[in-house]
């Protein structure tokens, strides 16, 4: 029975297994939320859940590229579920003798974080391996569907599991679920690699993502659009709790509009994973890019709730066929052998836009925007007078302006002829290709890029 499972069907019996990983974690993480948050009544510890599932990782992602490229990636996500797993059978049994306390749970959050740091690159490297060039596209609307059905599924389960079984039990059914994850690696035989002997030292290998990136002016590009692109869109995620509470000041309300949106996300996963995405990915992005802006901009250009649902609706609709299109250029631009390194510096710098968005909403909502659209505000006879003023009208404002910042992203790049061109002017990746060849491709690459 072990190891019969290949190709596509290995990549297929992976993503069951890592969905369920996934739902099972959102499961558990929304209910130790919800019992942090009813115990000590603070948004800021609630808060530290949310930093401390995403610093270790942002951190040690380098690192964890460096040995996801030398060691088996199947044994690396088979360790990462089974640390999950016994992290959180540890915590289950700390709620079962009473013991919990606020550290043991920060602590396993880090830890976990730690984890999935080695677990989704190994994850993302594997994809190349196991999924004919022609099904990338399908395979990365498939993730993105997964991660989607997590965001519809884990409120809804971890709420019902935690009113009827109680916060040890919600956190136990995690546990299974790592566990059916360990069960659905074990089963697949992952082609192997060939790989040279490694020389360098970690400490070079570390930079090596970075200069494989750069000496790509395609991808460097790329990955700078993404950078902004996400700021705004992060800026726009955090707003829209603030902004439907204050036209509405409903949970109930806020509720509804988020699982709209999720379920917009979980469509848009099914339709990029039946599809493909279009067959020139940087036309899917750059489109996908301007739609998403001009929702955004809708958003704040009218008060109502219906409105900004259907909107909303849209803009994560969009969210995974861009991000299919991007995977799918990285997944095939990118030798297999390196992507471990190459993936984390793209996942660090990515992710790094996170804390830039959330610590600028805030500040820029309250202090800035929200007052200006006041009664007597600065803007309250120019701007207000097409978009109303008081409550709300300034975190609207502030979304327009972010919409406004992705057409404008999406009109730079438009003159960017390595953006444009990146999928025929970088050849696609050969499994072959060894870290030796890669300084000697580097070369290559760049004296055509600047030819």
């Amino acid at each position: 029975m072990f190891n019969r499972v290949t190709g596509f069907s290995a990549f297929l019996t992976i993503w069951f297994g890592q969905i369920l990983s996934l739902v099972g974690a959102g499961i558990s993480t929304f209910a130790i939320g919800v019992w942090v948050y009813n115990e000590t009544k603070s948004v800021t510890l609630f808060s530290l859940i949310a930093l401390f599932s995403i610093l270790p990782d942002l951190v040690l992602s380098p690192i964890a590229g460096v040995y996801v490229d030398r060691w088996n990636k199947k044994y690396i996500m088979i360790a990462s579920d089974l640390a999950g797993g016994l992290i959180t059978l540890i915590l289950a049994l700390t709620i079962y003798f009473g013991s919990m306390e606020l550290v043991f749970i920060y602590i396993a959050v880090a830890l976990h974080s730690i984890f999935k740091a080695f677990q989704w690159l190994a994850y993302y490297s594997s994809i190349s391996v196991l999924v004919p060039k022609k099904h990338i596209g399908r395979s990365s609307g498939m993730i993105s569907m997964a991660e989607a059905a997590t965001k519809v599924l884990s409120p809804i389960l971890g709420a019902s599991f935690y009113g009827q079984f109680g916060l040890f039990w919600t956190v136990t059914i995690t546990f299974i679920t790592y566990l059916i994850g360990v069960l659905t690696l074990s089963v697949v035989k992952m082609p192997q690699e060939k790989k040279q002997m490694v020389k360098t030292s970690v400490k070079e290998e570390l930079v090596f993502g970075w200069k494989y990136i750069t000496s790509r002016l395609g991808l460097f590009y790329l990955l700078i659009f993404f950078f902004f692109y996400n700021i705004a869109f992060g800026m726009n995620e955090v707003l829209m709790t603030p902004l439907i509470m204050k036209l509405e000041n409903s949970k109930d309300v806020l509720g509804i509009v988020m699982t709209t949106a999720g379920i917009g996300m979980l469509l848009g996963g099914i339709v990029q994973s039946i599809w493909g995405g279009p067959q020139k990915k940087i036309r899917g992005i750059l489109l996908s890019t301007v739609l998403v802006g001009i929702c955004i901009i809708w958003q704040g250009l009218f008060p109502n709730v219906i409105s900004i649902t259907i909107v909303f609706f849209m803009v994560l609709f969009c969210s995974p066929i861009m991000a299919g299109c991007s995977q799918s250029i990285w997944q095939v631009k990118v030798a297999s052998d390196v992507q471990g390194r190459v993936f984390a510096f793209r996942g660090t710098i990515a992710w790094a836009s996170l804390p830039i968005s959330y610590s600028l909403a805030g500040p820029f909502a309250d202090k800035v925007f929200e007052p200006m659209l006041s009664h007597n505000g600065l803007l309250a006879t120019s701007v207000g007078a097409f978009i109303g003023i008081g409550p709300g009208r300034g975190i609207a404002f502030l979304m327009i302006c972010l919409g406004i910042c992705m057409l404008l992203i999406v009109f730079v790049a438009m003159f960017n002829p390595r953006l444009l061109n990146v999928e025929k002017e970088l050849p696609d990746h050969l499994r072959e290709e060894s870290i030796k060849d890669v300084n000697v491709e580097n070369e290559v690459a760049t004296k055509e890029v600047i030819n």
